[in-house]
């Protein structure tokens, strides 16, 4: 898959630190940049931005699975309420997770990475 010159080269700085593909771009992140969203890769974005694009991704599935294996009769604010809170306590989680991965490989910051134009 061809991904923005940018993020390119931040998937290249990542893998070089030795970290395995599915931790320096998680499955989500993979499928959000296969549509064509410009995300920067977890280990360069916000603690925030980690937060809303794992915990969503997370508290949807969980919460889905929940609910198919369940006997059906939760109420739907039960059901939001759920989503929200494995999604808040999953994705700070990563988010904490993440943010220390990028300080141990003291990885640059986003504004850092300068992509060369290629002409070819």
């Amino acid at each position: 898959m061809v991904y923005p010159p940018k993020i390119e080269k931040a998937l290249e700085i990542l893998a070089a630190t030795g970290m395995g593909r599915s931790t320096y771009a998680p499955p989500i992140y993979r499928f959000l940049w296969s549509l064509g969203v410009p995300l920067r890769p977890p280990h360069f974005a916000g603690f925030l931005s980690i937060i809303l694009v794992m915990g969503s991704a997370y508290g949807t599935i969980f919460t889905g699975t929940m609910w198919l294996l369940s006997d059906h009769e939760r109420s739907t604010v039960s059901l939001v309420g759920q989503c929200l809170f494995t999604g808040l306590a999953f994705g700070s989680i990563m988010a904490a997770w993440t943010r220390s991965r990028a300080r141990k490989h003291k990885l640059p910051d986003w504004s850092e990475i300068d992509v060369a134009e290629r002409f070819d």
